[in-house]
Order: structure tokens, then C-alpha cells, then sequence
């Protein structure tokens, strides 16, 4: 019966959850207007990814998860989770085991494009035509 009352506990939101669900899109709308705070905003904001099961994760935590020889953040924006898993070009980093951030808020795009990078490490869309994966992101 303990398993019950975990079961429990990791379903309840964080004070820090229920504060980003309601504020998230001025959240990112800051992101995308305010360039004085845009760096300390950008810490704040949270994304769903391919390795995350739904849970939206920080940008550190991206960072943190980051194969050792990957150069750049990867994301991809569409209307849902569902539509992004069936891109081709998901697949082949997925194959790669290389997280995504998958952008379904019709703000996330916007917000990462005026980003540009985070950390020293440049937002790259999957979704883009001319995308090559690093020999050495190859390899691995």
C-alpha cells in the first residue's frame, strides 16, 4: 500500500508548477519582448523534450543531459506532441539517442528564435532542410 501514497506524491504539483502553468506565456511572452531580462527570464522557462515523458524540463536540465559532443540545442515546433513524433526528422535523432525539445505552444518557437542561444550553445531546428548532425554527433 506505501507505493500508493508515492504514486500520490508525484502527481501533486510543486508550488513551482502550479506558478509556471499559470504564468508561463507571460513567461515567454517576456522572453520574446523584454531583451534587458531576456537571459534571466530564459532560466525560468520550461519545455517539453523527446527523453522527458511529458514533463517539461528547464534548459539546464537540457544542458545537463546533453551528450558530451553536442554543439547545439535541438527543438522542433508543431500543433502537438502527436504531430512532432511522426517527423521524419525526429526519428532520425531520436535513432541517435539526441533529446529534442518538442514546442507545441504556439509561443515556444518565437521565444527560442529571439533566444538565438543559451549558455553558449545555439537553438537549431530540426525541422530545417540544411540541418546536418555533426560527424562527431554521428558517431556516438
Amino acid at each position: 500500500e506505501a507505493s500508493t501514497e508515492e504514486d500520490k506524491k508525484d502527481d501533486e504539483e510543486t508550488p513551482w508548477q502550479k506558478f509556471y502553468k499559470e504564468f508561463a506565456k507571460n513567461l515567454k511572452m517576456g522572453c520574446y519582448e523584454d531583451d534587458s531580462n531576456r537571459s534571466k527570464i530564459s532560466k525560468l522557462l520550461r519545455f517539453a523534450t523527446t527523453k522527458s515523458d511529458g514533463k517539461e524540463i528547464s534548459l539546464d536540465q537540457y544542458l545537463d543531459n546533453m551528450k558530451d559532443n553536442q554543439e547545439s540545442i535541438y527543438y522542433m515546433a508543431g500543433e502537438s506532441k502527436e504531430v512532432l513524433e511522426k517527423s521524419p526528422s525526429l526519428q532520425i535523432f531520436q535513432k541517435k539517442g539526441i533529446e529534442v525539445l518538442t514546442l507545441t505552444d504556439h509561443l515556444d518557437e518565437s521565444c527560442i528564435q529571439k533566444l538565438a542561444d543559451y549558455e553558449g550553445k545555439k537553438f537549431v531546428s530540426i525541422q530545417k532542410a540544411d540541418i546536418k548532425l555533426e560527424e562527431t554527433e554521428e558517431e556516438n
